[in-house]
């Protein structure tokens, strides 16, 4: 019997980990009942969450508010000027990395000193594999939203995510960003000081495990511009190199390859490399449930490198093969 309660609890785990985690700020009334300043002195304006509140801690993530200061200690949680059609209240979101800047950051202490207002800093252990979605805006303002990994480069850390968005209709429209969490990986999410605060309404963990990651179909009908590498027909008419001398490996499709050029956007594959001046378009070790084709991407930027890079011939310096890299223009 002993045997069979353990299993059945580490069956219990297993599924508790490919479930879907939804993380968004404590209720007024719940933070009414834990004793939460009121906001500006009134709690229709939102409440102060106390630094080292942990808000979510299950089988797949840990999620604890912790902006480090002593100064500010705690998050304003906004019930004003957001996104009312869809939530009623928001985490405020800022740090002392300010917009555009690529100074690295060492510590959570260096990203809460200086910041205007108690704004809202996160650290996430992540117990399992997935992808992690930011739900946000900000009225007229620019801002980027961050995600570091402490744990990477010998602790000295990373970022994995710098994702800038200009939204001006804070009613109705709303950013995503997502980025992967490595398991075992301790991360810290964070906003830029742009003099405005953020609205982050709701963070959501997602196992690569879980139903709700798989892909279960691609369909280009649904997107604006669907980016796509050539199919191997188009390939051949084109006259592109075969890959590794024959085309059932794929094919090299050449510098300079406008892949994209709509109303909403321009996009031609360039790695700027003499080199290897091309990407190689691969059939073969891919995801063939749902492609026959794939880029294959790489380029000089390491992961978990910090370095900045400034040139696009930076990038293809030193790269092993014809990797892919794009120049985007947003036209929208």
């Amino acid at each position: 019997m002993k045997k069979f309660l353990l299993f059945s609890a580490a069956s219990a785990m297993a599924i508790a980990a490919t479930a879907q985690t939804v993380i968004v700020p404590p209720t007024v009334a719940d933070a009414q009942t834990a004793g939460y300043e009121a906001l500006w002195g009134d709690y229709k304006y939102g409440y102060v969450l106390p630094n080292e509140t942990q808000l979510v801690d299950n089988d797949a993530i840990k999620v604890v508010m912790n902006n480090a200061s002593t100064a500010k200690p705690g998050a304003n949680i906004s019930m004003s000027g957001i996104n009312t059609t869809l939530f009623d209240r928001s985490f405020q979101m800022g740090s002392a990395a300010g917009y555009g800047s690529a100074d690295p950051i060492y510590a959570l202490e260096a990203l809460s000193e200086g910041i205007k207002q108690p704004y809202a800093i996160f650290t996430v252990e992540a117990k399992v594999g997935g992808e992690l979605a930011l739900f946000s805006n900000r009225g007229s303002n620019k801002y980027t939203m961050y995600v570091w990994d402490a744990t990477v480069n010998e602790e000295v850390g990373a970022y994995v995510l710098a994702s800038s968005s200009h939204i001006t209709d804070t009613k109705t429209l709303i950013s995503k960003a997502t980025v992967g969490l490595t398991e075992g990986h301790k991360y810290y999410i964070f906003g830029s000081e742009t003099g405005a605060n953020i609205n982050l309404y709701e963070i959501v963990y997602t196992p690569y495990s879980s139903e709700k990651y798989s892909v279960t179909e691609f369909d280009a009908t649904k997107y604006s511009t669907a980016i796509l590498p050539p199919s191997l027909d188009d390939a051949k008419a084109a006259g592109y190199e075969a890959l590794w001398g024959d085309y059932k490996y794929g094919y090299v499709l050449p510098n300079e390859t406008v892949v994209a050029d709509s109303e909403d956007l321009k996009v031609v594959m360039n790695n700027a490399s003499t080199a290897k001046p091309g990407a190689n378009v691969s059939m073969s070790g891919i995801n063939t449930t749902l492609f026959d084709r794939a880029f294959q991407m790489g380029s000089a930027a390491g992961y978990g490198s910090a370095d900045p890079v400034y040139a696009l011939e930076a990038l293809s310096e030193g790269i092993k093969q014809p990797y892919a890299i794009f120049t985007v223009e947003a036209k929208k």
